[in-house]
């Protein structure tokens, strides 16, 4: 009996304890679910929205080699709208600056590129927008403006090619030792500059002094 009556007094503490805490045990348990079910849900349609920028971007790819430019805008810009999120929008509107640059349109190419970089590109392509902005920039007689880009490649990767966009810009701007110094350095960074870069060693020779 005294077995039983014990039994049933932990049973009415149990009863009592679930009573108090139980709503917030349950409610920490939904929350969790919650949790848990809205996670997988969200790397689910992750995983859709990559898959289907990736097909479209395969399309564009398939478009811009076709010389269907048109088409390739119209699908960089559904991209642009219906993927904003996944890297394959970015690497479309790459494609959207290069061809605005291509045809003198530099205020739009401008205007992609700083798009790239608001929606904050993994690094490497990160400091390549930077890299081809700088050289828009400068294409727009903007030549200040193109400086700042190059200050913001921080990647040492990007080096070689950050001095000679560098010396580009320092020759518009008529400092030719500036341009002598950026390209030294830009022909000491970049592997197998002759071959990699062949205009390179010629801008060099162009400020009067011997091509190495």
């Amino acid at each position: 009996m005294t077995e039983y009556l014990t039994e049933e007094e932990q049973l009415q503490q149990l009863k009592g304890w679930l009573k108090q805490y139980g709503p917030s045990i349950i409610a920490g348990i939904v929350v969790a679910i919650a949790l848990t079910t809205g996670w997988h849900y969200w790397q689910r349609y992750r995983e859709v929205q990559l898959a289907q920028a990736s097909a479209l971007f395969n399309t564009l790819l398939a478009d811009a080699n076709q010389h269907k430019e048109i088409v390739a805008a119209r699908d960089a810009q559904q991209l642009q709208d219906s993927y904003p999120r996944t890297p394959y929008a970015q690497l479309a509107t790459l494609y959207l600056a290069r061809s605005a640059a291509d045809n003198k349109k530099f205020a739009i190419a401008e205007q992609q590129l700083n798009w790239v970089l608001h929606h904050h590109p993994a690094a490497p392509l990160q400091a390549i927008t930077h890299l081809r902005l700088a050289k828009v920039l400068l294409a727009d007689n903007k030549p200040t403006e193109a400086l700042s880009q190059l200050d913001a490649v921080t990647d040492k990767n990007f080096a070689g090619l950050s001095d000679e966009i560098r010396g580009d810009i320092l020759v518009a701007q008529h400092d030719t030792a500036g341009a002598r110094i950026a390209y030294q350095r830009a022909m000491d960074e970049i592997p197998q500059v002759g071959t990699n870069d062949p205009l390179l060693p010629l801008k060099y020779a162009n400020l009067g002094l011997e091509s190495l």
